[in-house]
């Protein structure tokens, strides 16, 4: 009876650690495919904009915009509704720079390339110990804690990029009726995100302690 309780007690931990095992795999595949993909995608950029004999590369980049009031006039159709003022638009600017700063957008791009695989990197890491039934180690909040602090940099990151791109678009451009606009804003919910994760981190790390405190008392 004792050896069938130890058995299925045996059965039902192999059982609950497939799904992190299977997801420790998938990571894996995940960064290699994706570091492999881009690394050898950056060298090509690299090498094409070193052999290219163009004098310019094209960009794609968002824009944002404040339309003037007499550039338009939106009303509607509901006689109890007033006009409309559009106070924030925003699109994308396509458009030709000296090919000198396709290096700046390909370093752009190699940071951000960096940065995922970081992330996924320490869930790879993460998902192992929890494969392997060791949840509660020092390392694993530490690699909780750098994933929280990677989301709200990252975040961060976007927003002082996207604000950098607006002024330099800003400094470059002009049309008429349109007041292109420099736009900072860091999503709140991304950041409230990378927090709840540090403290997800610090329980882990409290819960580590106390697991190696009953360990030393047994």
């Amino acid at each position: 009876m004792t050896r069938g309780k130890w058995g299925g007690a045996a059965a039902s931990s192999r059982r609950g650690r497939l799904a992190p095992l299977l997801l420790a795999r998938v990571l894996n595949v995940v960064w290699f495919g994706l570091a492999t993909v881009c690394g050898v995608g950056l060298v090509i950029m690299a090498v094409l904009l070193a052999v290219s004999a163009r004098p310019h590369v094209s960009l794609d980049l968002p824009v944002f915009f404040v339309l003037e009031p007499g550039a338009y006039h939106l009303e509607s159709h509901d006689p109890g509704i007033g006009s409309a003022v559009i106070t924030h638009a925003a699109g994308r600017a396509a458009f030709t720079i000296p090919a000198g700063f396709g290096w700046v957008a390909l370093a752009v791009v190699a940071v951000l390339v960096v940065f995922v695989l970081f992330v996924l990197h320490q869930l790879r890491r993460l998902s192992a110990t929890v494969a392997a039934g060791r949840p509660f180690t020092p390392d694993n909040a530490v690699r909780v804690r750098l994933i929280g602090i990677a989301v709200i940099v990252g975040e961060a990151g976007r927003a002082v990029l996207e604000w950098t791109i607006s002024l330099w678009l800003r400094g470059h451009f002009a049309a008429a009726g349109i007041n292109l606009d420099t736009v900072f804003a860091p999503r709140v919910e991304v950041l409230l995100i990378g927090v709840v994760i540090m403290l997800l981190a610090e329980i882990l790390r409290l819960g580590t302690r106390l697991q190696e405190d009953h360990d030393l008392t047994i």
